[in-house]
């Protein structure tokens, strides 16, 4: 599977980093992200800052004069693009969680083959590159305090780009990295112009934003701001003290598909359990929604999904992560925990999705199950894309405006729940009462949200 294309470099950079700029993944195998085919030769490229490896965003006296002499010959190497717009997407986070690959897949694949666009994702200088269903093109950026480097790369920007867009996810309130998306913000309004348009793909805004956040959003009247749901458009309208438009997410949009062994093993594992007349239940516990966690609110998990298989022979769970970041962000750990506590009592009846895999590939998969127990809002984007409604377990107040959208509010859990055993047991049987009401309700709704998930794209000019 194609993956990142490689840009051309040049200046002190390309001698300073070469090793890092050319580090060539493996040709057959697995990439960060899933399996990379034979044919193809993936190079992870770099524009700004070249090397691969994480550090500090503060830069030595050295590093500093080669970015901006690059820079500088970057500026000048920007030639007349005729095309009409020039789009730099900029990516939420660094690889490893499924839905930010979902959400930049959905963009790659609308705008690669459009004669029109000329597509580009900015990414951050530390940050591994995603792998995507086809090539892409990356330019990297840098959230630098440095002036001279701030102010060359934003003239860079300003005459590579007609047009800016961040996928802002759920850490656009900044409730993961504050600083870091205060200097994205900052950036934003620096470049933004009549001549180059900048906004925010649909994202959530939690129940406490930081005030630093709303402060720079309300600044910036010519920032375009999209919300994936109501809820998080009134928490932004009450905020920043103007109106959002109101969309869905992005990763309604991805196209499913079985890309990888992984992916085709579990997928026939679920065909046999079909044939067997047995209902499936996929389960993803989030990393965000167990940290911090005791082990014996884990046991809460494993006592509930015991009772739940207990309650007949029809019964088969497959376990799966959503994000393959490394414990406590990650979900590969936990739900490995809670498939090994749980195979040998119930032999051929559960089943662990393991890596590689992609955001369409469980998108796929979970068309085939009967119902689904997550703390990830992408793998419930997912479930409900294919009818299915799922359980959520929450954690910062985002997830409710999701389920807004198919008025399934009530299918919300705050992750205390997990510290309940009964009250964890009780909700699970609640649901699976109310599974056929509820996928119902989910598939009657389905089109209008993918109505709004569309308009993502209405507002780039």
């Amino acid at each position: 599977m194609p993956g990142p294309a490689s840009s051309a470099m040049s200046g002190p950079l390309q001698r300073r980093h070469m090793a890092h700029a050319q580090r060539t993944l493996p040709t057959t195998g697995q990439s960060p992200l899933g399996t990379i085919s034979s044919t193809s030769q993936v190079f992870l490229p770099v524009r700004f800052l070249i090397t691969l490896n994480s550090f500090t965003d503060m830069i030595a006296v050295a590093d500093s004069q080669a970015i901006a002499m690059d820079l500088r010959a970057s500026i000048d190497e920007v030639g007349a693009d005729k095309k009409r717009v020039r789009l730099g997407v900029i990516a939420p986070a660094n690889h490893g969680s499924l839905g930010d690959q979902a959400m930049l897949e959905v963009v790659r694949a609308r705008f690669s083959k459009n004669d029109n666009v000329s597509l580009a994702t900015l990414l951050h200088r530390s940050w591994t590159a995603p792998l995507l269903r086809d090539r892409y093109r990356i330019k990297r950026f840098v959230a630098t305090g440095n002036k001279t480097i701030t102010a060359l790369q934003n003239r860079y920007i300003s005459k590579t780009f007609s047009s800016v867009w961040v996928i802002g996810a759920d850490n656009i309130d900044g409730a993961y990295n504050e600083e870091f998306i205060i200097r994205l913000l900052n950036m934003l309004k620096q470049v933004g112009s009549p001549a180059l348009q900048t906004g925010i793909f649909g994202c959530s805004i939690s129940n406490n934003p930081k005030k630093a956040i709303m402060a720079a959003l309300a600044a910036n009247p010519n920032l375009a701001f999209l919300a994936r749901d109501p809820l998080s458009g009134g928490r932004f309208a009450d905020t920043a003290g103007r109106s959002a438009h109101i969309v869905a997410d992005l990763a309604f949009m991805l196209a499913p598909a079985l890309t990888t062994p992984t992916a085709h093993a579990a997928q026939d594992w679920i065909g046999r359990q079909k044939a067997a007349n047995r209902r499936v239940m996929a389960v993803n516990s989030s990393g965000h929604t167990t940290a911090g966690q005791t082990e014996a609110a884990v046991k809460v998990q494993i006592d509930a999904y015991r009772h739940w298989l207990d309650g007949g022979a029809d019964r088969s769970i497959i376990f799966f992560p959503h994000d393959l970041r490394p414990s406590p962000i990650g979900d590969v750990e936990i739900v490995a925990l809670l498939y090994g506590a749980l195979r040998d009592e119930f032999p051929g009846r559960l089943w662990l999705l393991e890596q590689p895999i992609n955001a369409w590939d469980v998108k796929a998969l979970l068309s085939g199950i009967d119902s689904l127990v997550t703390g990830r809002m992408h793998a419930a984007i997912a479930a409900l894309s294919n009818g299915v409604a799922p359980m959520c377990v929450v954690y910062q107040g985002k997830f409710e405006g999701l389920m807004q959208h198919f008025q399934l509010e009530g299918l919300c859990h705050s992750r205390d729940i997990l510290s309940d055993g009964r009250a964890f047991r009780d909700a699970l049987d609640g649901y699976e009462k109310s599974l056929n009401q509820n996928h119902d309700q989910a598939a009657a709704r389905l089109p209008s949200v993918l109505t709004l998930a569309e308009k993502n794209f209405d507002f780039i000019q």
